[in-house]
């Protein structure tokens, strides 16, 4: 499981998960996000476009990071959902929670016009 952290506005944390997110990778994984966003950033876009796998552990991470942005006035948004993952979001019902976006630059657009 391999994140890329990328970014083309600076309150919009940009990471790209690829692979597998499980019990194992999830920790690592969501610590880098966190140690990124300590210093201000509560806008996180997370592109899944190479995501074949997420855990329950790792939901419930995903989710816990949602809700300690939220606090702070921002959000998790997921990008490119596909294949299983979509299925285990929709199984779960994690779609009420979090926002899906087709695109990263969908999300992008979404926490620009919740800015104005």
């Amino acid at each position: 499981m391999g994140s890329q952290s990328q970014s083309t506005e600076p309150d919009i944390l940009v990471v790209a998960a690829e692979g597998h997110i499980d019990v194992q990778a999830s920790d690592g994984f969501f610590d880098e996000i966190e140690a990124q966003t300590a210093g201000g950033t509560t806008k996180v876009v997370l592109d899944c476009s190479e995501l074949k796998f997420i855990s329950s552990f790792a939901l419930a991470r995903l989710v816990r990071l949602h809700a300690k942005l939220k606090e702070q006035g921002g959000a998790v948004k997921l990008a490119a959902v596909t294949g299983l993952v979509l299925g285990v979001f929709r199984c779960t019902g994690m779609q009420k929670v979090l926002d899906l976006h087709p695109t990263v630059e969908c999300a992008r657009a979404a926490f620009r016009s919740e800015a104005k």
